[in-house]
């Protein structure tokens, strides 16, 4: 098994490849995606090499953004293919280049989650955003990129939703749920990519009505009114230049679909309600965490039977959830998940990896006794591998970056050699299991 990292922004996107089977496991920022993860896929395409699996964790733009744009690209290269065989031979090719196709994808969709409500919701964030930016205070200006970024990101996931439906793609959903909404299950879903296994160890069911229920709350609020905020303009252009004169059906929506470390209730509702995986080929193990919280990684690695009689388990990687954030792991966790390579995704947004939650992860190795793993495998050799570095990150991360890779070093001088650090300047890096 080897896991591709990308350079994703504030986000992740990770390539996994075993044998002749690949899964794209989200796709970063759509900027990012541009410049680190298409020209990737792009070679992947050129040797008739298709994506088994478009593993999107949860909808926030700095994991599904990078994937409605590769979307996005599948379809006007069917446009320019389907133009060509129809009468316009001078049809001008699409300015990227052409991605890999894609045989599945996963993802809890957006319009599922929220039901009927996921039209007015779009809506509703773009007018908070505007009334917030217009108070001009510090507070204000936050909260209005927050909604910014949601509402940014609920209309991806309902471009998403559209792009792989029968009108446009026809790319088969969830799979394993028979279309519907994945979640933890008794036994775990398996599913085989050849000797790759993957289970579903989040969401659990009841985090998926949380943020269902959420969402609908919010929108009952009178004070969230509408303003506008829309995709089917441009998908129902886009069909008709995919179809032509002959599409005149309309698009339907398909219905598939404090430094203290791990306070719960500071992560949002979409990032509780990722999905995340355990892969294992043979002995090798790793953990896809997407945003999700330690306390759902920690049910859903029960629910496989991965823990010990004392909670502990060993991978050989850990994609660390969240970018590294305070809020997604308890002080516990680095204690009780151990592992040979951990993988911080993110390039310093919002402070993120966390410095506290750096230490906590070194001193589950080389800590003092009380913040030592009780796992077997504390004292072996182990990485932390970072997808940006000072130098590749924006110039207004770039302070952070730097502490990070200092605390790093630190750490890797006094740790006689147990520890390594690697932070990434070039596109990607390969890690070989």
């Amino acid at each position: 098994m080897k896991l591709t990292v990308f350079q994703a922004g504030k986000g992740d996107s990770i390539l996994i490849s075993i044998g002749k089977h690949l899964i794209l496991a989200d796709g970063g920022t759509g900027d990012a995606y541009r410049q680190f993860v298409a020209p990737s896929l792009a070679k992947l395409a050129k040797q008739d090499r298709r994506l088994d699996l478009v593993y999107v964790s949860h909808s926030d733009d700095d994991h599904i953004g990078g994937i409605v744009q590769l979307l996005r690209d599948l379809v006007e290269w069917r446009i320019h293919d389907y133009q060509k065989g129809h009468g316009n031979p001078g049809h001008e090719k699409p300015e990227w280049e052409r991605p890999p196709e894609i045989k599945e994808v996963w993802n809890n969709g957006f319009s599922e989650m929220v039901g009927e409500n996921s039209g007015p919701l779009v809506e509703a964030l773009g007018t908070c955003a505007r009334n917030l930016l217009l108070l001009r205070t510090g507070n204000a200006l936050q909260e209005s990129m927050e909604f910014s970024n949601l509402a940014a990101s609920v209309t991806q996931a309902i471009e998403l939703t559209r792009r792989i439906g029968p009108d446009f793609l026809d790319i088969r959903l969830n799979v394993p749920f028979n279309g519907d909404l994945m979640y933890v299950t008794d036994p775990p879903t398996m599913v085989s990519y050849g000797k790759l296994q993957v289970r579903i160890i989040g969401p659990f069911k009841e985090d998926l009505k949380v943020y269902r229920d959420f969402w609908n709350k919010w929108l009952k609020d009178p004070k969230n009114k509408p303003g506008i905020v829309s995709m089917r303009e441009k998908t129902d252009r886009d069909k008709k230049r995919l179809y032509g004169e002959m599409a005149q059906s309309p698009l339907k929506m398909l219905m598939t679909s404090a430094k203290v470390l791990g306070n719960r209730k500071s992560v949002t509702p979409p990032n509780l309600a990722s999905t995340m995986l355990l892969l294992k080929e043979g002995k090798k193990t790793v953990i896809m965490a997407g945003d999700g919280h330690s306390d759902d990684i920690l049910g859903g690695l029960g629910a496989c039977g991965m823990l010990s009689a004392s909670g502990g388990c060993h991978v050989d990687v850990l994609k660390v959830p969240h970018h590294g954030s305070e809020h997604n792991a308890t002080a516990e966790f680095p204690k009780q998940v151990t592992a040979e390579h951990y993988v911080f995704c993110g390039n310093g947004f919002r402070g993120n990896p966390e410095l506290a939650v750096l230490r906590a992860f070194l001193d589950s190795r080389m800590g003092p006794t009380g913040k030592r793993s009780a796992n077997p495998e504390t004292g072996r050799p182990f990485t932390f591998w970072f997808n940006t570095s000072p130098k590749a990150t924006k110039p207004q991360y770039k302070k952070h970056i730097e502490k990070v890779q200092k605390l790093i070093k630190d750490a890797q001088a006094k740790s006689g050699g147990q520890f390594k650090g690697y932070f990434l300047d070039k596109p990607s890096f390969d890690l070989d299991l």
